[in-house]
């Protein structure tokens, strides 16, 4: 396996483990075993655990909470009711980028916990996301200033992302088993 590959490798599978566990339970070892490889391999590719961590949010978590050109292209050109209809939070992106690519299912929980992880060990992190939630907000509220009878009902960022979230913690909770009938 070729070093990009083993570095490709390692990124993926740590983001798996730091998206179902948490960064003080994932081990070196437990690194090696998901990606059938030595820690001389993730020791070259990375100087430490805390570099790879770091590198696993800024180039893999981070960009999947951003809103893409392309997507804000394809809510440019729909309705507001298809807005409200098709509009996801970045939740909702993150848990579908991340099926999407290692078919690996995830929920809100999952999402939340790698964030606060990351505040945790990177403040720059939480500024980051702070900034792409911030760059949405404008762009969603620019979407609903164009349409007269949003302003009328009052639909705003703040009211799409609430009633979004919302779904997918219903969403969340009816794929959890709660132990009741």
């Amino acid at each position: 396996m070729e070093s990009k590959d083993t570095r490709e490798k390692l990124l993926a599978e740590t983001y798996k483990l730091l998206l179902t566990s948490n960064w003080e339970t994932v081990t070196i070892e437990s690194i090696e075993k998901s990606i059938g490889r030595t820690r001389g391999s993730i020791f070259y590719s990375f100087k430490n655990k805390l570099a790879l961590f770091l590198e696993v949010i800024e180039k893999m978590f981070v960009p999947d909470f951003v809103m893409t050109n392309e997507y804000k292209k394809r809510l440019s050109n729909i309705t507001s009711l298809e807005i409200l209809l098709y509009y996801k939070t970045p939740f909702e992106r993150i848990i579908d980028t991340i099926y999407a690519k290692y078919k690996f299912q995830i929920t809100i929980h999952d999402v939340l916990n790698i964030m606060l992880q990351s505040a945790k060990f990177f403040p720059t992190c939480g500024q980051q996301i702070s900034r792409a939630v911030s760059e949405e907000i404008v762009f969603v509220e620019g979407l609903f200033e164009k349409c007269p009878c949003c302003v009328k009902i009052d639909l705003n960022f703040y009211n799409l992302f609430f009633l979004r979230t919302g779904m997918v913690f219903i969403e969340t909770f009816k794929q959890c088993d709660m132990g009741t009938d």
